[in-house]
């Protein structure tokens, strides 16, 4: 059983949330947003969208990497079922 199976995923979950962190750090930065009903938005210093999608991307990352380390650990429960 490789040590990757589950250093991997360990290091995507690692990443997932300092991209999380740094999403939500953009996010609290950005303050209240001034939202208008007629006003399109702008690409000014209160747009939210970028940083709400790497906060929203990194979530679903984290889940994925998670999801992975806990099928490694189903195998390697399973193999040393196998051998014991």
């Amino acid at each position: 059983m490789s040590v990757r199976w589950f250093a991997e995923p360990l290091w995507g979950l690692q990443q997932a949330q300092q991209r999380f962190e740094q999403a939500a750090a953009d996010i609290a930065r950005a303050g209240p947003a001034r939202a208008s009903a007629t006003a399109p938005p702008s690409g000014g210093g209160n747009d939210l969208l970028g940083p709400t999608v790497r906060l929203l991307t990194a979530k679903h990352a984290f889940s994925a990497n998670l999801a992975t380390m806990r099928a490694a650990d189903r195998c390697l429960g399973l193999l040393i079922d196998v051998f014991a």
